[in-house]
C-alpha cells in the first residue's frame, strides 16, 4: 500500500494586496510627517523625449504610494544640478529618450554625484549593456524599466525614503 502524499494548499492572495500595503505604509507616514514620500524626477531635453519614461515612473511609484516632484525639460548639466539643489530630495531618476542618455547622461550623473553624493539616483528605461556599465560607474544605482520587479523597487524606494 503506497503512503499518502500531503499536499499543501496554496494560499490565494490578490495581486494588489502587495501594492495596497505598500500604499498603506505611504499614507501612515504621509500622516505623521506631514508629507508623501516623494522622488524627483530629472527630465532631459524635450517634453516628448522623456514624458513616455517619466510617466512610466510616476505610475509605477504611485502604486506604492510615492509621489514625484518634476523637472521642466533639463537642457544643461547645469540645470539638472540647479533642480536637486532646489529639490534637496533624495532619491531622483532620470528620464529621457535613448539618445539623450547618450549625449547627456553620463555627464550629468557624475556632476550630479560629486556635488550631492548621498542621493541615489536610477535611470528609466532598460539601456545597451555598455550604456548601463557607464552609467552605473557613473552613479546609477538602478534602471527602472518594465520588467523591473515592481513590488521589490518600491520596497527598495520606500526603505531609502524612510518609510517603514
Amino acid at each position: 500500500v503506497e503512503k499518502p502524499v500531503e499536499i499543501t494548499p496554496i494560499t490565494l492572495e490578490r495581486i494588489s494586496v502587495q501594492f495596497e500595503q505598500l500604499r498603506l505604509r505611504s499614507e501612515t507616514f504621509k500622516q505623521s510627517s506631514g508629507e508623501a514620500p516623494r522622488i524627483g524626477l530629472i527630465n532631459l531635453k524635450e517634453l516628448k523625449s522623456y514624458k513616455p519614461r517619466a510617466d512610466f515612473v510616476k505610475g509605477l511609484v504611485a502604486a506604492g504610494g510615492i509621489e514625484t516632484v518634476e523637472s521642466a525639460g533639463c537642457q544643461s548639466i547645469q540645470d539638472a544640478v540647479d533642480y536637486v539643489a532646489s529639490t534637496n530630495l533624495p532619491i531622483y531618476c532620470v528620464c529621457g529618450s535613448d539618445n539623450d542618455y547618450s549625449e547627456l547622461a553620463k555627464t550629468t550623473i557624475k556632476e550630479i554625484k560629486k556635488q550631492f553624493p548621498e542621493i541615489n539616483l536610477y535611470i528609466a528605461g532598460k539601456q545597451t549593456e555598455e550604456l548601463e556599465i557607464s552609467l552605473s560607474e557613473a552613479g546609477v544605482k538602478e534602471f527602472i524599466h518594465g520588467k523591473t520587479n515592481a513590488v521589490a523597487i518600491l520596497i527598495e524606494l520606500l526603505q531609502a525614503l524612510g518609510v517603514n
